[in-house]
């Protein structure tokens, strides 16, 4: 039971990672109940997860790349809000690049594959939904006794591995436009900031946006 629970603890911490503010704003309880149900019903799958890394403290890639990957997306979005409202923040678009080192067209790839990233992520979201939806439907009471869970929908694990090969992608496409040596440089700043709490849209949006 004590191992079921840190287990269950940790796909609730990798699950907070992995779909960090998943779409947007107006989006969140959505997203809250998204979260919920994969600590319900998937604590196998990052059991195995934490398993292939070695049981390590280090997040893996598709958790990492992800937050990454969403933040540049997400400052994208700011910037084309702002933009629409006839204020000028493009320096949003910036803000990134400018803390990994990347500029030109390097910095033009990377705001590329993060959007792409964001939608194919997005897509793959919408479908587990469908599944979740039909898991509590089954089980409307979301009463669940944690020593017998409800056995993982096989569809789930799929698009979760899908899920995570989409960002594994995306990640390796951009180590194909920087270069080894420049996404090697690239690869120490994401993973700096994967521990940094601060270094999220939101962060940005304070510190930037009047």
């Amino acid at each position: 039971m004590a191992l079921l629970m840190r287990c269950t603890d940790f796909s609730r911490r990798l699950i907070s990672a992995a779909l960090d503010r998943w779409s947007s704003h107006n989006r969140f309880n959505q997203v809250r109940r998204l979260l919920i149900s994969l600590v319900i019903v998937l604590p196998g799958v990052f059991l195995a997860a934490r398993s292939a890394q070695g049981r390590t403290a280090e997040p893996p890639d598709y958790v990492v790349y992800r937050r990454i990957f969403h933040h540049v997306a997400l400052l994208k979005q700011m910037a084309d809000a702002a933009q629409q409202k006839g204020m000028d923040r493009s320096n949003l678009r910036q803000l990134v690049r400018s803390r990994a080192g990347i500029t030109g067209p390097e910095g033009e790839s990377l705001e590329r594959i993060s959007l792409q990233c964001e939608s194919d992520v997005a897509a793959e979201d919408a479908k587990a939904k469908v599944i979740i939806d039909r898991f509590h439907t089954q089980y409307p009471s979301r009463i669940i006794n944690p020593s017998f869970l409800p056995k993982t929908p096989p569809e789930l694990v799929t698009l979760w591995q899908e899920r995570s090969n989409i960002i594994l992608g995306a990640r390796d496409r951009l180590r194909g436009e920087l270069g080894e040596k420049d996404f090697a440089k690239f690869d120490q700043f994401v993973r700096e900031q994967s521990a940094t709490p601060s270094f999220s849209p939101a962060a940005s949006r304070q510190k930037i946006v009047p």
